[in-house]
């Protein structure tokens, strides 16, 4: 009897020693590390319909000079495709070399990679043959005639000298400047010694 006594009290005292170094190791074990969820992008979005005013964008233009090239960009209610007022962009394109373009500044983290969405309203009624092209442009600089991007051609697909409105869509992956600066370039280069006219509309800047 009395060894099954003792039996019992050794088999409780290892029941409880292991217990308690099972709650010695739970308390004192370092806690797992806890990993917060994936972060999302940050979006930053803008749009220009240019009821009010320009919107922070500028007009610009290069290679204007020899000849001297008339040319402008200004808002105007003679056409829109948002809103009553788009931007008007005239160019007499004597020298078959003139470009003009809006430009605007996005301030953004310094030499940083961004992915940018431009897209707008392109009025046109361009058609057939010595048509212009499209300038729409990300660039860490200033821009200017070495730094512009051509796009597509200004036709507006038929066969019809009556303005027609078109959506267009260009993607970018571009490197911020040290100051931490973006521009934004929308316009067109002469590629045809004539005077043409276009209109920009709804304008959309995604970072």
């Amino acid at each position: 009897m009395r060894l099954a006594t003792k039996a019992i009290l050794i088999i409780c005292l290892i029941v409880f020693s292991l217990t308690a170094i099972g709650i010695a190791i739970i308390y004192t074990s370092t806690p797992a590390t806890q990993h917060p969820p994936p972060s999302q992008p940050h979006v930053n979005s803008t749009r220009s319909s240019f009821e009010t005013s320009m919107d922070n964008w500028t007009a610009n233009g290069t290679d204007l000079l020899d000849p001297p090239v008339h040319w402008w960009i200004n808002r105007t209610t003679t056409q829109a495709m948002d809103g009553t007022t788009s931007l008007q962009l005239q160019l007499d394109n004597l020298n078959d070399a003139g470009k003009i373009w809006i430009q605007r500044a996005f301030h953004v983290d310094p030499t940083s990679q961004y992915y940018i969405s431009v897209s707008y309203q392109f009025g046109t009624s361009d058609y057939g043959m010595n048509l212009f092209r499209i300038i729409t442009s990300v660039t860490a600089e200033p821009p200017a005639s070495a730094g512009l991007i051509y796009q597509d051609e200004t036709g507006n697909g038929v066969n019809t000298t009556n303005l027609i409105w078109f959506p267009k869509s260009y993607d970018f992956v571009a490197t911020s400047s040290a100051t931490g600066t973006l521009y934004i370039s929308i316009g067109v280069w002469g590629t045809w010694e004539t005077s043409r006219t276009y209109y920009l509309d709804d304008v959309n800047v995604t970072f």
